[in-house]
């Protein structure tokens, strides 16, 4: 586990882990050689790699920096790499999701909560629009620069020339450069976030959040976002965090484990 909440990292706490002697600005500041040496174990299973925001700038890295990590993070020997993110629309943020195989956004029933997850959702499509022919990008190699001008007018400009939605996008583009039309679909179709609900009081109250969230995803944003699942409010939860020690290892069989394991197994 990896925690890239740069401007807020804690998922060490969350792990047991009161104090990290080693974190990822190491690897940032080449006081590592490597970030394999950052790795720590933890009593409950996960191996980490800790964050420390009391840097100041911790949480404002450079472009190339970015490249090297997420380079470096899918070059571990490991079986999997779970990235830890707050939920600001910074590039870096949105960079850090889009360069997992898996997109996880969580939310509450809060109105608040789930506007912010959508919101997190589009800004994270724009971006990986934005971003289809970057360096990281599978496509880098089939730069299209009137295209790339097109996308940008219509997703980012202030001159009142942006598309209302994104099927209005590839409208445009569909007029102007229509060989590069399966491009774009292809890339949308790619885009296909998971969405869990978490804290859950009255499941009646999951369903209509999810088909809003959804409904309103393919119709402003082309794209589909796929239910995972929902986790309960438990009390037992804020109690393991005071005490730094995760639900699922205190409660191996209770109602977050198994909950947790089924959406596992479905992802």
């Amino acid at each position: 586990m990896v925690d890239l909440d740069l401007g807020g990292a804690n998922l060490h706490l969350y792990l047991g882990k009161t104090f990290v002697k080693k974190c990822i600005n190491d690897y940032f500041n080449r006081t590592v050689p490597s970030l394999g040496d950052l790795i720590m174990p933890t009593k409950f299973g996960p191996l980490l790699i800790g964050g420390d925001s009391s840097q100041l700038g911790s949480a404002n890295i450079s472009f190339s920096s970015k490249m090297k990590l997420i380079k470096s993070l899918r070059d571990m020997d490991v079986d999997y790499v779970i990235i830890d993110l707050g939920s600001n629309t910074s590039f870096n943020m949105l960079d850090f999701f889009l360069a997992a195989d898996s997109h996880l956004v969580v939310t509450t029933c809060e109105p608040a909560s789930y506007l912010e997850a959508y919101n997190f959702i589009k800004v994270g499509l724009l971006r990986r629009l934005n971003r289809l022919f970057g360096e990281e990008s599978a496509d880098a190699g089939k730069k299209n620069h009137a295209l790339q001008a097109l996308i940008h007018e219509a997703t980012m400009s202030t001159n009142g020339a942006k598309a209302k939605n994104i099927p209005a996008l590839l409208e445009r583009v569909k007029a102007r450069h229509p060989d590069y039309l399966p491009l774009l679909q292809k890339a949308l179709e790619a885009y296909q976030p998971f969405l869990v609900v978490n804290q859950v009081i009255d499941v009646q109250d999951v369903a209509p959040i999810v088909k809003r969230i959804q409904d309103v995803s393919k119709k402003m944003l082309a794209i589909r976002v796929r239910y995972l699942g929902a986790l309960p409010y438990l009390e037992g939860v804020k109690r393991s965090t005071l005490e730094l020690v995760p639900e699922v290892a205190r409660n191996s069989r209770g109602t977050m484990a198994q909950r947790m394991a089924v959406m596992s197994k479905e992802l």
